[in-house]
């Protein structure tokens, strides 16, 4: 009889996650984003409905969150708090946050190679190297990152694709205290979430630790407050953004974790 498998903990698998949390609702009449200035917590499971002659993803709202997702109270549709479940860190860069934070690129699909037959991203890829599909087969390439084609004009197809797996937590003392606290991921394709707010807050963080001597600290427990805001685009539009943000002491978050 066999037991266990060669390499099998070290193979990588996706954190688990429950729900989905949206910056507003797609309309399944045009397949638009609407109420952008909300937070919608979503199923996870995707499916997918023809709107004029194209493949559109959509989420069902999350049945166990009806309440959340009706109210129309501004403190609870724009402000979430959260605590990061995973012992990521960044010791070893952003490799090893993987648990807690992903990004990378991905064109969903490309003008003029025929859709993946699983709906599949037609192009995912680092800046370096890249896997992309050619309408029969996927292929591996040299990723041309800025030089790309694919993310230049107005609406270009590749676009960062960043990922958070963070725990939801409510204040007790509020009337929504008692909503339920799974793991759930948080999705943007906005350049200006991943570079101007999530990746410098865990850089500035990492910095702080290592400079405060906590050569071995992790991001595990850590409370954040992710905000739903909005910013005035390059072509001048009000589009969403958020802000994310400590919601303890860091010091002493430091020093709880390492027994002091």
């Amino acid at each position: 009889m066999f037991q266990g498998i060669a390499e099998c903990e070290n193979t990588y698998q996706q954190p688990e996650f429950l729900y989905v949390i949206t910056c507003g609702t797609k309309s399944e009449k045009n397949g638009i984003p609407t109420q952008t200035d909300k937070f919608f917590i979503k199923e996870k499971n995707i499916s997918y409905i023809k709107i004029k002659n194209r493949e559109v993803m959509m989420r069902e709202n999350a049945p166990d969150f009806v309440k959340f997702n009706m109210s129309d109270k501004k403190e609870l549709r724009t402000e979430l708090k959260f605590i990061i479940p995973y012992p990521a860190h960044m010791r070893e860069g952003w490799a090893s946050m993987q648990d807690a934070l992903n990004f990378y690129l991905k064109a969903q699909q490309i003008k003029g190679i025929k859709q993946h037959p699983q709906l599949r991203p037609h192009c995912t890829g680092d800046g370096i190297k890249a896997t992309q599909w050619d309408g029969k087969e996927y292929n591996d390439i040299d990723c041309p990152n800025f030089q790309c084609p694919h993310r230049k004009g107005d609406s270009p197809a590749c676009k960062p694709l960043l990922q958070l797996y963070l725990q939801l937590q409510w204040d007790l003392d509020k009337p929504w205290g008692t909503l339920p606290t799974p793991i759930v991921k948080y999705e943007s394709r906005s350049w200006f979430n991943l570079t101007k707010k999530v990746l410098p807050f865990f850089r500035q963080l990492h910095t702080r630790a290592m400079g405060l001597g906590y050569n071995d600290y992790t991001f595990e427990n850590l409370p954040i407050k992710i905000t739903l805001t909005k910013r005035r685009s390059t072509r001048g539009s009000s589009v969403p953004a958020i802000d994310i943000k400590l919601d303890a002491n860091f010091v002493e978050f430091l020093k709880d974790q390492k027994g002091e």
